[in-house]
């Protein structure tokens, strides 16, 4: 049974409907006595965990997304010859989105280099390099 909630958690993440997937998976009145209490352990947990999630959203059951993504944004930071958490950042969403033409166009036609060098310059402030630039240039 707990192999089964971890498996379900893990894939399905956490919803509102998670309780009542779970007592189709195991209804209560085909399990023996003796598994009876784990049985309303993890009722219990389902309830408490997916009690504050709003009608249609899914929360993350697991970490593993999250860990992939960032080990994806480690790996492809590791190029640069200064790693530091800043613009780099928007690299995450190259492992995260599926790109079409349309997609990309868009982004093209709506996003300038201009805008994003001004993002960063809002969000992270002066890059390290360019620190580095001014240091050495005197």
């Amino acid at each position: 049974m707990t192999r089964s909630l971890e498996a379900q958690i893990k894939h399905e993440g956490l919803t509102q409907t998670s309780l009542s997937q779970w007592d189709k998976l195991f209804p209560q009145s085909s399990l023996p006595e003796s598994i009876i209490p784990i049985y309303q352990k993890i009722q219990r947990y389902l309830l408490e965990q997916t009690s504050t999630i709003p009608e249609g959203e899914i929360f993350l059951g697991t970490s593993d997304v999250i860990e992939s993504i960032f080990g994806k944004y480690k790996l492809f930071s590791q190029r640069c010859p200064i790693n530091e958490l800043g613009v780099m950042v928007l690299t995450i969403v190259l492992v995260t989105t599926d790109f079409t033409v349309n997609l990309i166009k868009e982004a093209l036609e709506t996003i300038r280099s201009k805008d994003v060098n001004i993002w960063q310059e809002q969000v992270f402030g002066q890059s390290t390099l360019s620190k580095r630039k001014v240091v050495f240039s005197s």
